[in-house]
């Protein structure tokens, strides 16, 4: 897959990057990983990150079922965010 160049427009559908990854892992016999972050923005005013909504946990099956086996969260997720992923995760994956 080829990187965008700088000069390329940002994705304007974010499910577009889950359709492209989707069945991956098939391909590569290698776990697929899904870590978003939260959209943050640097407030200069008040000299901290600003984040987006909270993870969207109804995303959650979608990436199982697309291959993900390792979840996580990147910027602007905590432990509060990384806790209710799991509980997603034991609830729609059991076992």
């Amino acid at each position: 897959m080829s990187k965008p160049s700088p000069s390329s427009p940002p994705d304007p559908e974010p499910a577009s990057r889950y359709d492209a990854a989707h069945g991956r892992p098939s391909v590569t016999g290698l776990p697929a990983v899904a870590y978003p972050n939260r959209g943050g923005s640097w407030d200069a005013e008040a000299k901290r990150w600003a984040y987006g909504d909270p993870l969207d946990l109804d995303l959650v099956a979608g990436w199982l079922a697309a291959g993900a086996r390792l979840l996580g969260g990147c910027c602007g997720n905590g432990p509060a965010d990384i806790a209710a992923l799991a509980r997603n995760v034991a609830v729609t994956r059991p076992g």
